[in-house]
């Protein structure tokens, strides 16, 4: 939920929203994915410190990720041979 959001601002839980609005959301991403072929499955509904945690793991990772693939790039071979 946005922090600034005129209409949500009491939100601060899962459990502080109407519990069809959830199913609702649920659904969409279950949806969505089924049209891009893929597989989406609810494991859960958890409160901001659990996304706040996930996104900072999934942030490391990220980040890890793209200095592996700097170091992969800066290591790769020149081509031998003709000039320009």
């Amino acid at each position: 939920m946005a922090a600034e959001s005129r209409n949500h601002s009491h939100i601060r839980f899962v459990g502080d929203l109407n519990s069809n609005l959830v199913h609702e959301i649920e659904r969409f991403f279950v949806s969505y994915n089924e049209i891009k072929g893929k597989q989406f499955e609810v494991i859960g509904r958890f409160g901001p410190d659990r996304a706040a945690a996930l996104v900072k793991d999934g942030t490391k990772k990220f980040n890890r990720g793209r200095r592996n693939k700097k170091k992969r790039i800066g290591t790769g071979t020149r081509k031998q041979g003709g000039s320009s």
